[in-house]
């Protein structure tokens, strides 16, 4: 019997928080939950065969530990994400039809790629209907988000590039020296870049910044940006737009972001771009303006700052399991 729509989405919103607080153990005590957590759904899935159980709470339990195991157990997700046809097929489909026609195929596919590491798990995924509906529930969006936003790192520049095409995991700008409005290198661009920057690092994906594309999706290329610099006859302008936004981002965000942050150059119709690849940060990333600190937040529409300091605290505790100061 498939558990109804209000149980997969019980068990959803139970999960979740649930993995990322796994995520945040030590190796030593994730080790310690999975045995203790395998106990649990091993006995009662033994005891239920020959005992009567008529507690419905008991039962919710099991079913949320079931599937919680399978989770934290499961390296098949992580296949998925890293495989190129799933991030083709991630880019080309939205999230519901993924979920409900490109998912549970690819992922039984991957599952039995790992028959000789994971032969219990996978015979209890092919033998269960409710543990399957629950897997493409809870995984199926999540290998979505990321299978998308890894192939924006290695997809031809092209994909990228084309009206409504930016997204919560990729952003257009320009330039990032030049402000074409003011006509003067400095000042808004470089304040844009940085804070797209910034919410990439906060989210949980990361994302893809692409500067000399305009909003439209169509090529402005750098060059405003390379005439800025004064030694272009010495250095290329490639070099000198490149050690530019490692100075920013150092500035600006600090060293620890710059190992997060990675550049590639482009030629489109004789116009340079830059596609610049931006991991999720281990932590929070503030930046400095003057004695301030500010925080940056990805949302699906653009990156705002958090300004109430009770509400960056929520928001950092659940992203990197702290403790609210």
């Amino acid at each position: 019997m498939l558990l109804s729509e209000n149980a997969h989405a019980q068990i959803h919103a139970a999960l979740q928080p649930a993995v990322e607080r796994f995520g945040g153990l030590s190796d030593e005590d994730q080790e310690a939950f999975r045995d203790a957590l395998g106990r649990f759904v091993r006995v009662y899935g033994f005891l239920s065969l020959v005992v009567p159980f008529r507690n419905p709470e008991l039962e919710r339990d099991y079913l949320f530990c079931r599937a919680l195991a399978a989770m934290i157990r499961d390296s098949t997700a992580g296949d998925l994400i890293a495989d190129i046809d799933v991030q083709n097929q991630a880019a080309n489909n939205d999230e519901a039809t993924f979920r409900d026609h490109v998912f549970p195929k690819r992922y039984q596919k991957a599952l039995l790629s790992r028959m000789d590491r994971n032969s219990g798990l996978i015979c209890d995924y092919l033998d269960n209907e409710e543990l399957q509906a629950a897997v493409r529930d809870i995984y199926a969006v999540e290998v979505h988000r990321r299978a998308t936003v890894a192939r924006q790192r290695t997809c031809p520049i092209g994909d990228l590039l084309g009206t409504d095409r930016e997204s919560q995991y990729l952003e257009y700008k320009s330039t990032l020296r030049w402000d074409i409005r003011q006509q003067r290198k400095g000042g808004h661009p470089e304040d844009a870049a940085i804070k797209t920057i910034a919410g990439f690092a906060n989210s949980p994906l990361g994302g893809t910044l692409l500067v000399g594309v305009a909003d439209d999706g169509l090529v402005h290329g750098l060059e405003d940006d390379f005439t800025t610099f004064s030694k272009r006859g010495e250095r290329g302008d490639r070099d000198l737009w490149g050690q530019h936004l490692e100075n920013l981002i150092r500035s600006r965000l600090g060293d620890a972001v710059l190992p997060l942050v990675a550049t590639e150059f482009h030629t489109v119709d004789g116009n340079h771009l830059a596609r610049i690849s931006i991991d999720s940060s281990g932590f929070p990333v503030y930046e400095r303006q003057g004695d301030n600190q500010v925080f940056w937040l990805r949302t699906p529409t653009s990156t705002v700052a958090v300004r109430e300091q009770d509400e960056r605290d929520r928001i950092i505790a659940r992203r990197w399991h702290q403790e609210n100061s």
